[in-house]
Formats: structure tokens, C-alpha cells, sequence
């Protein structure tokens, strides 16, 4: 009788570690979908990036001729224009923006959406969408 009770009592320990391991993937993946709904969020959510909870930041980013999207990602950034310089340069790329910045000084805000910085950023993608805007009247 102590065998099947050790073999018993080792089954029902598997058991309970096999449940364990069961809720601690369930939560790692919950934990995973959140993040992912996160950045999806902030990467089409035309909201303002704002950090401050409200309270307005506004920052004057200088391009110069060369700069890259990364470079402004980066300074947006730090200025706590955008939350992250990694999903700005992500939305760029998804959106197809790889035109020329304009150079010289832009004047962003922490309650400016997405498309409202890019239009600062890129002169010449707000010129050509009001072009096609009035081309469709």
C-alpha cells in the first residue's frame, strides 16, 4: 500500500505543477496580448502623444539637411513630445513616409496627433494630400 500512495501522491503533484505551469502561460500570454494592443494603440490611434496627462509640452526641433526620421524620433522623444521614438519610426514605415524632412525649425506640442507631427516633419506629404484633395473636386 505505501507504493501506490507515494505513486499517488507523486501524480497528484505532477498535477497540480502541470496546473501551475497551465495559469503561468495563460498569464504570460495575456500579458503578451495587452502589450501587443498597446502599441498597436499608439502606433494607429490618431491621438496626441501626450505624456503629461493633459498638461501640454511643446519642444523647437531644428532638422537639418540629413537628418533622418530616427534622428527626430530620438529627439521627439526626448523632448516628451512622443512616448516612443521606436513606434514613430514604426508608423512611419507602415505609412510609407520616407520622403525628405524639412529642414529648419518645427514647433511640436505633447497634444499634436500623429498625423498633425508628420505634416510638421514632411512638407511635402501635406502639399501632395492637399493636392489629391482638391484634384478630387
Amino acid at each position: 500500500m505505501s507504493e501506490k500512495r507515494k505513486h499517488e501522491s507523486y501524480r497528484r503533484i505532477h498535477a497540480v505543477i502541470g496546473i501551475l505551469l497551465l495559469l503561468l502561460l495563460a498569464l504570460l500570454l495575456a500579458l503578451f496580448g495587452m502589450r501587443c494592443y498597446h502599441y498597436a494603440y499608439e502606433l494607429f490611434a490618431d491621438e496626441p502623444y501626450s505624456l503629461t496627462g493633459g498638461e501640454e509640452k511643446s519642444s523647437i526641433i531644428y532638422v537639418e539637411d540629413g537628418d533622418t526620421v530616427a534622428d527626430i524620433a530620438d529627439r521627439l522623444e526626448e523632448a516628451e513630445i512622443i512616448e516612443s521614438a521606436w513606434l514613430f519610426r514604426l508608423r512611419m514605415k507602415v505609412e510609407g513616409i520616407d520622403g525628405e524632412l524639412a529642414v529648419g525649425t518645427h514647433r511640436v506640442s505633447s497634444t499634436m496627433t500623429g498625423a498633425e507631427i508628420v505634416k510638421e516633419f514632411f512638407k511635402e506629404v501635406s502639399e501632395d494630400e492637399d493636392a489629391e484633395d482638391t484634384s478630387d473636386t
